[in-house]
């Protein structure tokens, strides 16, 4: 089945949003990372910079996926859009008056993180409310992956020249631009509102359900452990390029852009890849193949980061690797899992790559400030290896039962993500 016009139209429109806001995401984050390293120059307070940029997803995420499942998808990611929106416009305003200190960061990242967890169970859940089809719904979910690449590649491009030739509060200003633009596309989306289920329980009852559905269903917790796996290397290493350059490239600017760009392009040829596939099969070898690459990305880091070159093609490497495993997390799961459970089974997959990586990430940045980050860099590399073993280890024991899940759920053998 192929998607009709009004289909495309409303795709187009939730690409645009999605994108829009990964370019406002980035803006903000690459922000906050090169004021933290003007006033602290070291590796912990970018780590914590990270940590709490990311940490409320272990708090939200979980209400995020109640209310994807409770509320209209659409108009909860415009709500949140505009709360998105608000925290921009302070932290501009805050910048351009000189007052935005290392504590002010620190707020405004952790109440930009917490509205982003909020956020993204309603964001990934609108995808297949408007592509049914699952064949159509893998190829969206995986390009739709890239966005965040889309978004960093053009966030990147333009933060070196803007902080380059203006300041960082002129960096903030297209911030809010971009995601005044993400807001309108959204409004302009055109579908039927969500068909919301009965409310059932309470909403800790609705919390202890999606950890209780994950827990008791081995081959979508084991994927999202792995997926989480890889999230927390890139997490790592991308809120530590201020200072892998520094080391490596001399603290060169324009090298730092060289670093996301090369990033960005990497996770956009991953999107291309994911989109190009014709079926969810082969999804779960996607998701090890990630974790061998990011893991060899980074020890190629650690090794070979003084040449700009071989640097730039590690960094491709990583987010290559981030937005492979992604795709391919967030289309296996929804594919895995109930119609009325998947806002929350989405809540508890953002929780466990977004929350638990802020704080993995988070112990690995303190570990590189007492060890260096050569090392640091070198042990997050074999743990995604032995992360990537112990999944392949275990899927011959995870086939059949991915298989009954798939029967039950009304998949064709050629949809399976085997």
């Amino acid at each position: 089945m192929s998607m009709d016009r009004s289909q495309l139209r409303n795709i187009a429109l939730y690409f645009t949003t999605d994108i829009f806001t990964f370019v406002s995401v980035w803006m903000f984050g690459l922000t906050a990372s090169y004021l933290t390293y003007l006033a602290t120059m070291s590796a912990g307070p970018l780590g914590l910079v990270g940590g709490l940029f990311n940490i409320p997803f272990l708090f939200f995420s979980l209400p995020g996926g109640v209310i994807a499942d409770r509320h209209d998808r659409r108009r909860m990611v415009i709500l949140f859009n505009l709360c998105l929106l608000a925290t921009t416009c302070a932290a501009f305003l805050l910048q351009a008056a000189g007052s935005l200190h290392f504590t002010l960061i620190l707020t405004l990242c952790f109440a930009y993180g917490a509205i982003w967890a909020l956020n993204i169970p309603s964001m990934l859940g609108l995808v297949k409310d408007m592509v049914t089809d699952p064949k159509e719904f893998s190829r969206v979910m995986g390009a739709a992956a890239s966005n965040a690449k889309i978004g960093q590649l053009i966030a990147s491009a333009a933060f070196g020249f803007i902080l380059s030739a203006y300041s960082p509060a002129a960096v903030l200003l297209l911030a809010v631009a971009f995601n005044i633009i993400a807001t309108v596309s959204m409004v302009l989306v055109r579908k039927k509102p969500t068909v919301l289920p009965p409310s059932i329980g309470t909403v800790r009852e609705n919390l202890m359900a999606g950890l209780g559905y994950v827990r008791t269903r081995p081959p979508i917790l084991f994927i999202i452990l792995l997926a989480t796996v890889v999230t927390i290397a890139f997490g790592f290493v991308t809120f530590q390029y201020p200072l892998i350059d520094a080391e490596y490239l001399h603290g060169n600017k324009v090298f730092l852009s060289y670093l996301y760009f090369a990033g960005g392009l990497g996770g956009l040829l991953a999107g291309i890849y994911l989109g190009k596939r014709k079926s969810p099969g082969g999804i779960l070898y996607v998701l090890i193949a990630s974790s061998l690459i990011v893991g060899t990305a980074v020890i190629g880091l650690a090794l070979f980061g003084h040449d700009l070159i071989l640097a730039t093609i590690c960094a491709a490497g990583v987010d290559f690797a981030f937005i492979a495993s992604f795709g391919s997390c967030n289309a296996a799961i929804q594919l895995l899992c109930e119609e009325e459970m998947r806002g929350r089974v989405l809540g508890v997959s953002a929780m466990f790559l977004w929350g638990v990586m802020s704080v993995g990430m988070t112990l690995i940045a303190f570990f590189a400030a007492s060890f260096g980050i050569a090392t640091a860099l070198v042990l997050t590399g074999f743990i995604c290896f032995s992360a990537a073993g112990i999944f392949a280890v275990t899927l011959p024991w995870q086939r059949p039962l991915i298989r009954d899940i798939c029967r039950d759920r009304g998949l064709s053998e050629t949809e399976y993500p085997l």
